[in-house]
């Protein structure tokens, strides 16, 4: 903190002496426009201690800012305390400077101390109070600014957090949904009898849910992460179906890298086997591709189950859910589609802008995503 006074201390001295050496040469250019002989070094060094002066005013002037601040309501005593200042500080300024103008030049200058002090403060007198002002103005604009910006970012961490909270909404509605399918297989093998397929199953899902635990906070997975679970979701699927069902994940290697948000196929990937194959009794078959066109990844999940007419379309939990992660993550420039034939099958297209490495979102806006 110390430090960090000491810095602002030294840029405002810096900044009052940068200014009188500008004065001084406006000074100098004018004496010689007028034809008057006068020393260079020496006319930038005459202005020097006046604004060199000003910079101990201004933190004076600051350090009496913050005790007395301007309020919405208007004070009389603020106006009577700054005026005040503002007097004590040109009366001060004009007898100090005045007084050493006078010793600088009484050996060459048959002018009485009282008649400088009387020039000098003709001149400078009225400009202090224009200097105070201007510094008074400065400072409450930069604070102004300086507490927009605190709002600002307060601001922001509020609406970051609404997002974090409603992405942890979506989380609470997906993961019982996806367990419940998961758990609904395990009774119906177990009511069948099956249960070495049944703790088969259910060792499976320990290792899936495993998974998702472990990268529960992962804002964004490459997509070989989340292909690998949903190998493991397949695996399950599979052993429900029995050799009525298959799958074929065809993805090149170099799009395995590609960051996509975490647990997004799943879902969609459940709804087409639950929508699409729930009333076929064999040759279920389950196709997932991805490729990219301009600078967007491009995954498919097609399926030949029954499909269905545009009036009979309707938004479950896992669409609606991962319609609504895509807004957040990626606003617009996201977007999932579904096409369906009656009786040929249902195609979902999922198109999300291709990153390599993170996206520019803050971890506590999206620290709840993981659904």
């Amino acid at each position: 903190m110390k430090s960090r006074q000491r810095n602002i201390y030294k840029w405002v001295a810096l900044s009052w002496v940068a200014l009188g050496l500008l004065y001084g040469m406006q000074q100098y250019l004018f004496y010689a426009l007028e034809g008057i002989t006068c020393n260079f070094w020496g006319t930038l060094v005459h202005q020097v201690p006046t604004f060199l002066l000003w910079s101990l005013y201004t933190l004076l002037i600051f350090k009496l800012n913050v005790r007395f601040p301007l309020e919405d309501t208007f004070k009389p005593s603020l106006v009577v305390i700054h005026v005040g200042t503002a007097t004590v500080l040109a009366s001060l300024h004009s007898l100090f400077l005045g007084s050493l103008q006078w010793l600088w030049w009484q050996c060459c200058d048959a002018s009485t101390w009282a008649q400088v002090i009387t020039t000098y403060s003709r001149t400078w007198f009225f400009f202090q109070y224009i200097f105070y002002g201007a510094v008074f103005i400065m400072i409450n604009a930069l604070q102004a600014y300086q507490q927009y910006r605190t709002n600002r970012e307060q601001s922001l961490l509020l609406e970051k957090q609404l997002t974090a909270a409603e992405l942890n909404v979506l989380k609470m509605q997906l993961n019982p949904h996806f367990l419940f399918n998961a758990l609904n297989t395990v009774s119906m093998l177990v009511r069948g009898q099956r249960n070495q397929l049944a703790t088969q199953t259910i060792t499976s899902l320990s290792h899936l849910l495993r998974e998702y635990i472990k990268t529960h906070s992962t804002q964004l997975v490459p997509l070989s992460h989340e292909l690998t679970n949903l190998r493991r979701y397949l695996g399950i699927e599979c052993i429900r179906f029995s050799n009525r069902f298959s799958y074929h994940i065809k993805v090149p290697p170099e799009l395995e890298s590609v960051l996509v948000p975490d647990l997004l196929l799943q879902p969609l990937v459940e709804n087409a086997i639950r929508h699409g194959f729930e009333h076929q009794v064999a040759d279920c078959r389950l196709l997932i591709r991805a490729s990219l066109a301009d600078d967007q990844l491009i995954i498919r999940i097609e399926d030949n189950g029954q499909g269905f007419t545009p009036a009979e379309a309707t938004y479950g939990v896992g669409l609606s859910n991962v319609q609504q992660r895509l807004v957040k993550i990626y606003d617009h420039q996201a977007s999932v589609q579904v096409d369906s034939k009656l009786g040929e099958g249902t195609t979902c297209t999922l198109r999300i802008p291709s990153r390599w490495h993170e996206l520019p979102i803050p971890s506590s806006a999206l620290a709840g995503m993981r659904d």
